[in-house]
């Protein structure tokens, strides 16, 4: 470990910006990249392959420097950052004095759109936070995996990775191929949410496997899909709402889900 902190010029520290701030560079690199104490616990007790850690020259405390020795352990590399440069890095208000660069975990792909659990489509999803808050969600309530289209945002971002708190480590993500492809792979309904008019979320027999296909935040489903839906679900709402939060619309049905199957052991 080189002991002299990196400047915010340094190339190193540019590097880690690009990655920070670019889904293009990430995918061709490779990795993801992600920060905080928490998160940064997360991904070495998940147990992926650290490429590279990054610290503050003040990052200090028991706690960190338990940290600090786990990672050591695993990373290939480490870089000492000088509090200039961390700030540069980190797109939080208060960086936290850690980071790692990451390979993104590994499943096995083989059977996950056969297998029984639901699985969550996420069409042009572009809030990373709604993308973290929603992996977390679905692996708490026993879904499958997470199935992205093109335009969605990436995994790897690294506030989908400090909003999931560390699910997306966990939960397998896949990037859809074409609607009609998806359809055919996936051997089950789908069914997406709708203001009015549709079923009542205990109305539907999610104890089975299905699919649930969920908009972009504010325009909605693509009415693309809408000919490939087998069905449509209404959460019903009291007071004056019109409509919820993607998220908390996904997270919903699939904990009633969760309900279904407890109930049918």
């Amino acid at each position: 470990m080189t002991e002299s902190p990196l400047a915010p010029s340094n190339a190193r520290v540019k590097y880690l910006k690009r990655l920070l701030s670019d889904p293009k560079v990430r995918r061709s690199e490779g990795v993801w990249i992600a920060e905080g104490v928490r998160l940064v616990e997360e991904v070495v007790a998940s147990g992926v392959k650290i490429r590279t850690a990054f610290f503050a020259e003040d990052f200090t405390g028991e706690r960190h420097e338990k940290l600090r020795s786990d990672i050591r352990e695993g990373a290939s590399e480490t870089w000492i950052l000088s509090k200039g440069a961390m700030r540069q890095v980190s797109d939080t208000q208060s960086p936290q004095g850690v980071g790692v660069v990451i390979e993104p975990p590994l499943f096995d792909d083989a059977g996950l759109l056969e297998g029984a659990k639901p699985l969550v489509i996420l069409d042009k999803l572009r809030d990373p936070g709604n993308l973290g808050t929603i992996a977390r969600s679905a692996l708490a309530a026993g879904a499958g995996a997470i199935i992205l289209t093109a335009d969605s945002v990436d995994a790897g971002n690294p506030k989908a990775l400090r909003a999931s708190a560390g699910a997306l480590l966990r939960l397998p993500v896949l990037r859809a191929g074409s609607r009609e492809w998806l359809k055919k792979e996936l051997k089950r309904p789908i069914y997406a949410t709708a203001g009015e008019g549709g079923s009542l979320p205990e109305e539907r027999d999610l104890a089975a496997p299905f699919a649930l296909i969920m908009g972009q935040e504010a325009a909605g489903l693509d009415p693309a899909w809408e000919t490939l839906v087998d069905g449509f679900i209404t959460i019903p709402m009291e007071g004056a709402v019109e409509s919820l939060n993607v998220a908390t619309a996904t997270s919903v049905i699939l904990f009633e889900a969760a309900r279904q199957r407890r109930a049918r052991g």
